[in-house]
């Protein structure tokens, strides 16, 4: 089944949407007042306000034209921090006005209600149960190994020591190329193209004198 209203928007208005609440969070007015103009944003925002009131908090369109118009900082301009020049060196302090967090002040329950709209948008307004339940049939997210996540994208997480310009194990071996298809080697086996560092050769002399 679909919510109501959620058959006529598009992809980039939700899209969007979501950007808007979050630059406003982030005091990037200017950023937010722009897309607010692009078509089909604030109907969006519009048909979407009771997810961002339920318990009273500020967060409706009005709110969030009101708030995109207070930022960029007057102060910093979203630098979070200001210049001054005290015996012709430049000194830094943090924005008085922003303090160094530009943005308007939200409560906790706040953001959480800002993120499940946006959570919202960005999850696609136009699709419906019965299409994730025929995409998928339901089936829960898997949870990937840690070992073949690594193979996947070609390294070895046990080669962790970096040394002669190279990433190594902890037993001195060095792994080679790994391809996601190589078969697992057998118990005990190295893995194909894994090299061990050289042992200097002893000369007779060194035997003798060991």
């Amino acid at each position: 089944w679909l919510r109501p209203g959620d058959a006529g928007y598009n992809a980039e208005a939700a899209y969007n949407a979501a950007c808007v609440v979050g630059l406003v969070r982030a005091g990037d007015g200017l950023a937010a007042r722009q897309l607010l103009n692009e078509p089909g944003v604030r109907q969006v925002l519009l048909d979407h306000e009771r997810l961002l009131s339920t318990i009273g908090e500020p967060g409706g369109l009005a709110y969030l034209e009101r708030e995109a118009g207070k930022w960029p900082c007057p102060e910093c301009r979203n630098d979070r921090v200001v210049r001054t020049v005290v015996d012709r060196q430049a000194q830094y302090r943090l924005c008085p006005a922003c303090n160094g967090n530009p943005g308007p002040s939200l409560s906790d329950d706040a953001v959480i209600l800002q993120l499940r709209l946006e959570a919202r948008l960005l999850h696609g307004v136009q699709r419906s149960w019965a299409a994730q339940l025929a995409a998928d049939h339901g089936l829960p997210l898997d949870d990937p190994d840690a070992d073949e996540l690594s193979k996947v994208l070609g390294f070895d997480s046990r080669a962790f020591i970096f040394k002669d310009g190279g990433w190594y194990r902890e037993d001195g071996t060095q792994p080679g190329p790994i391809s996601p298809f190589a078969p697992k080697p057998a118990e005990g086996e190295a893995p194909p193209g894994d090299t061990k560092p050289e042992t200097p050769a002893t000369t007779p002399e060194e035997t003798a004198s060991g």
